[in-house]
């Protein structure tokens, strides 16, 4: 029978009853919201506690910051300059490895790597020439310290860091009063309407946000390998080089050789080995452990103002963040490889060190022996 001939009565519960059920659901957490209806500009939102709508408003309260170190152009940024770059428009769950919650928001933004493109970085005269030891050190208004490597920068796409000038908050848009108790949701919708002091840092890769720290000051480049080791000439090169171990050193921590990973959670990853150098050489199936792991159990903790610098009895090198290290998506990190294609790693050392994420193989470390802490504070 179709519906024109169904009587009216039965027409309006059908319809009273569809509306319940559209209305039941719950957003079951604010830290995963729905979509709100609004404009990218501002709109109208629901408090996801009472159900009363409030305005949402784009923040573009950015501040002037300084780009500095090792460039041709140091230069001072004003958020005109931001604007006059294509902008680049992503979601950020803003939530510390430590699992306090500090919004979603949808920000705008200027690639980092396009900002640093056109400051021109130029690192001093030396027998390594490559950019790969170099660190990016972001300072906020209130003193706080990020460190970034080039490596995090320019071997993954360019919109994975972003320095953001705008923000949008992404408000819950149906009532959660059946999920949380006012006291513990009320401080979650704080965080989602708060002042955001811009420009902030975005890094994409990032599992946890501890490095998106808030009204950068400036953001300078540094060469953190350029009093550590010592990088042979060619001719002085070993013709194989040997490194049975490898040694874990910094401030404030006693040397710790790392030589047996029996104790680790195998990983493997098959990767595409493309250097910028010598193009592509195939597909590489390679196992290890995570680095993470290895550096957590020698006793290191996380530090955004912290890096690593991989070094080989060369002195080739290459520095990682602590940032991408330690908060990076799982199985998306930096493992320590101890076989290749099935075989044991002999050729160059017994361990490589291995960043996923990495687009270009040239901060593939053979034969690392030594990791050294590098601290910014």
């Amino acid at each position: 029978m179709s519906n024109s001939h169904l009587p009216l009565a039965v027409l309006i519960i059908s319809a009273l009853a569809a509306l319940v059920v559209q209305n039941s659901a719950c957003n079951r957490c604010p830290t995963a919201p729905q979509t709100a209806r609004m404009a990218s500009s501002g709109g109208i939102a629901t408090d996801g506690m009472s159900g009363a709508t409030a305005q949402v408003k784009k923040q573009v309260n950015a501040e002037s910051f300084s780009i500095s170190g090792l460039v041709r152009k140091p230069t001072t940024v004003k958020p005109a300059d931001l604007a006059k770059h294509p902008a680049v428009s992503v979601r950020f769950n803003d939530v510390h490895r430590d699992g306090t919650f500090h919004g979603i928001q949808v920000y705008e933004g200027v690639p980092l790597q396009a900002l640093l493109e056109q400051a021109e970085i130029a690192k001093p005269k030396s027998l390594f020439d490559r950019l790969i030891d170099l660190a990016i050190v972001i300072t906020n208004r209130a003193g706080e310290k990020v460190v970034l490597s080039w490596g995090e920068v320019f071997y993954r796409h360019s919109a994975d860091v972003l320095v953001a000038y705008t923000a949008v908050p992404k408000m819950p848009h149906k009532p959660c009063s059946s999920c949380h108790a006012p006291s513990k949701y009320q401080a979650r919708f704080d965080q989602l309407t708060r002042q955001i002091a811009l420009p902030k840092l975005i890094v994409l890769n990032d599992h946890w946000s501890d490095r998106a720290i808030e009204g950068i000051a400036s953001i300078e480049v540094k060469d953190l390998g350029k009093d550590v080791g010592i990088f042979l000439r060619k001719e002085d090169h070993p013709k194989k080089l040997i490194s049975p171990d490898i040694r874990l050193s910094g401030p404030g921590i006693e040397t710790v050789v790392l030589d047996d990973f029996s104790g680790f959670e195998r990983l493997r990853a098959d990767l595409v080995q493309a250097g910028d150098g010598t193009g592509f050489h195939g597909i590489r199936h390679y196992e290890g452990v995570s680095l993470s792991e290895v550096l957590q159990k020698a006793g290191l903790k996380p530090d955004p103002s912290a890096a690593f610098l991989c070094s080989a009895p060369d002195g080739y090198r290459a520095l990682l963040s602590s940032g991408e290290v330690f908060f990076s998506w799982p199985g998306s990190g930096v493992i320590v490889a101890d076989a290749m294609n099935g075989q044991t790693i002999d050729d160059g050392g017994r361990f490589r060190i291995i960043p996923v994420k990495d687009l270009p193989a040239d901060r593939w470390l053979k034969s690392v022996s030594r990791i050294e802490l590098v601290s910014i504070k």
